[in-house]
């Protein structure tokens, strides 16, 4: 037995000697570095976008990024803006529109604790005439979403043949929009139907949609409260619109992150640029320290 101690004890010193005779070098490039693992786990730095310039739209947010207010410029009749400014509650978002520095509008959304998604919307419109307010019209609208979380039905609560439909394709694109109206016969009648398409027709590639922006052609009451439901895919190519001539086509101008600088909007018909939008954004850098 005192024989085996001596030799595992031999042995051990030998280990030891051997390690220390190899020691790590801190200036070794081969061995991991901070920078090198950082690399490892992020090869990119992660970058957490949000839209503050949307054509005439100029958006702000609060420290804890939530929308904190719009300003339309292209709505401003006087010199006061016209603008959109938002509270959070618990499970509610309270919108007030403001024109020529008076309230124009006030919408308040119920959400769906589990999903997010608002379920109903009450709005609230009012008027001006001379210095005394009114409130004008009072309409609330109920919000049905798909087994993928998608939008599918926006009701009118208080007339039930005020509602607009979407549909999705078998890969859940949104692919046609349609608005019914009261046909004052006891029917509902289409007073507008809007197809949409993904594929531009000079071939271009499928484009990521990483606008936080809500379909234009949706008939939704905000453009960019992410409360709809999930969005489709893909970037919108192509819109045409039933009883109308020809349509309107698309292209972008993209980043290296893949998000959209400019829209250019075509008429399908001649093919002539009628519009360019603009969208900026605040970047921040999500670093990874180690």
């Amino acid at each position: 037995m005192k024989n085996l101690m001596k030799c595992l004890t031999a042995m051990s010193v030998c280990f030891a000697s051997c390690q220390q005779g190899n020691l790590v070098n801190p200036d070794d490039s081969s061995l991991p570095s901070s920078h090198n693992m950082r690399e490892a786990a992020m090869p990119t730095t992660p970058k957490f976008y949000q839209l503050v310039k949307h054509g005439g739209s100029t958006l702000t947010y609060s420290p804890d990024g939530l929308l904190e207010k719009v300003t339309f410029e292209n709505e401003s009749r006087s010199n006061f803006p016209t603008y959109k400014v938002y509270t959070y509650n618990a499970n509610s978002i309270v919108s007030k529109k403001y024109s020529n520095n008076k309230l124009e509008e006030v919408i308040t959304y119920l959400l769906d604790p589990n999903t997010g998604n608002c379920y109903e919307s009450q709005h609230k419109a009012y008027s001006v005439s001379g210095q005394i307010q009114t409130k004008a019209k009072e309409s609330t609208y109920a919000y049905f979403y798909n087994i993928k979380g998608q939008l599918m039905m926006r009701e009118n609560k208080h007339n039930p043949k005020d509602y607009t439909l979407l549909n999705y394709d078998t890969v859940w694109n949104l692919i046609n929009v349609t608005t019914y109206g009261d046909a004052g016969n006891g029917a509902a009648k289409v007073v507008a139907e809007s197809n949409l398409s993904y594929n531009q027709p000079t071939g271009d590639p499928l484009l990521l949609n990483l606008l936080p922006i809500n379909c234009e052609v949706a008939n939704l009451p905000d453009a960019y409260l992410r409360i709809f439901g999930k969005p489709t895919k893909y970037l919108v190519k192509m819109i045409t619109e039933k009883g109308a001539l020809g349509g309107r086509y698309f292209s972008y101008s993209m980043n290296a992150d893949g998000y959209p600088t400019a829209r250019q909007m075509y008429n399908l018909s001649g093919g002539d640029l009628t519009q360019t939008v603009n969208y900026d954004y605040l970047v921040t850098n999500i670093g990874l320290s180690l």
